[in-house]
């Protein structure tokens, strides 16, 4: 009989984790405090203790907390903002979700944002830039900052990550994080969280999750509801508590992998203090290991293609995407998560190298 080994497994064997999870849901039903209490007041504290940032401000999703970023800045039309050609498509679609034109740069050997590319392409009309964080590994912040363009940073996939003691969304002017469940920080459902150094921003950003109102009585601005759930900040804060194990535990997957792959497979090699979202190959003859790994019972997934450049709603957007178009053709992520097991990891490991060998 044949193995199988999903992509991603997002099942809580844990049972301590598990108990504490039920504990905290009970809380909140003696409580009867559902949305932006106490819970998510403790987890923006947590949040900014961990990360070292002056605020944070608690969401409903990683999308929202790109799509207040940008509002928060006042970007809307006769604006540009610059992303990369590879990331998920939330991170192109709220600039134009705020009348804004998005623009795409292409991306370096490590799947980041290229510097160069973006200097290409600012123009006057440039408000904003969204470097990715992609797979754990950080972008080249420092260059980025040169171009004195807003950095709004998409974090998603590298909480804990972190570059000469700053962490992923603590460099630029906003961190946009998701924490849905197959994030590195997880809730069990949508959730997100937006890092700021200025005060000023972060009570803006406290108005904007919520339809533009003060004190749920006054609208100063026009906005939506993107609050997040007691509930979900419950779970994180109980996540957040043993996330060194946690992060320890996905840098061991990554090691083995790459100490059993290196000068034989070719991968995405990470930072050194980079907290791994998934592990990367940049694999020859793609398709054929692809069915060769099905065949095995072993699920893989190419993140992310098509680039969002080639997305239908983006067919005229101005762009440069050569390294990407090359690299998305290369790129296919094995199976990593928390509680991939030691022989499950082996033996995809084995089947990986039979193929090329």
């Amino acid at each position: 009989m044949i193995k199988t080994i999903p992509f991603l497994s997002l099942k809580m064997d844990d049972p301590n984790l598990r108990e504490e999870m039920h504990g905290a849901l009970e809380g909140l039903l003696n409580s009867g405090q559902f949305i932006s209490g106490d819970q998510v007041a403790e987890l923006e504290r947590k949040i900014c203790e961990y990360t070292n940032s002056p605020f944070s401000v608690g969401c409903s999703s990683g999308t929202s907390a790109l799509y207040m970023a940008l509002k928060c800045l006042d970007i809307g039309p006769e604006d540009e903002v610059i992303v990369p050609a590879l990331s998920w498509f939330s991170t192109a679609i709220v600039s134009k979700e705020l009348g804004a034109t998005t623009v795409f740069a292409d991306i370096d050997e490590d799947l980041n944002i290229s510097s160069e590319s973006v200097s290409r392409l600012i123009t006057k009309k440039t408000k904003a830039i969204i470097p990715v964080h992609f797979m754990g590994n950080m972008a080249k912040m420092r260059k980025l900052k040169e171009f004195d363009i807003p950095l709004i940073e998409d974090a998603s996939q590298a909480f804990g990550s972190f570059v000469e003691g700053e962490f992923a969304g603590t460099m630029g002017d906003f961190g946009c994080i998701s924490l849905n469940p197959m994030k590195s920080l997880s809730a069990l459902g949508d959730a997100g969280m937006i890092l700021c150094k200025d005060e000023e921003y972060k009570e803006r950003l406290s108005i904007l999750k919520y339809c533009g109102m003060r004190n749920r009585e006054k609208n100063e601005c026009s906005s939506l509801n993107f609050r997040m759930d007691d509930l979900q900040a419950a779970f994180l804060k109980i996540q957040l508590e043993d996330f060194k194990n946690r992060k320890s535990k996905r840098k061991k997957l990554y090691d083995s992998y790459a100490n059993s792959f290196r000068s034989k497979v070719e991968f995405l090699e990470l930072q050194e203090e980079a907290c791994p979202y998934g592990f990367t190959l940049f694999a020859q003859r793609r398709e054929e290991l692809i069915r060769h790994l099905d065949e095995k019972g072993i699920s893989t997934r190419v993140q992310h293609q098509p680039l969002m450049s080639e997305q239908q709603v983006f067919k005229n957007a101005r762009k440069e995407t050569k390294n990407a178009e090359k690299l998305v053709n290369k790129i296919l992520s094995i199976p990593f998560y928390d509680n991939l097991d030691t022989e499950d990891q082996g033996y995809i490991i084995e089947e990986v190298l039979r193929f090329y060998e």
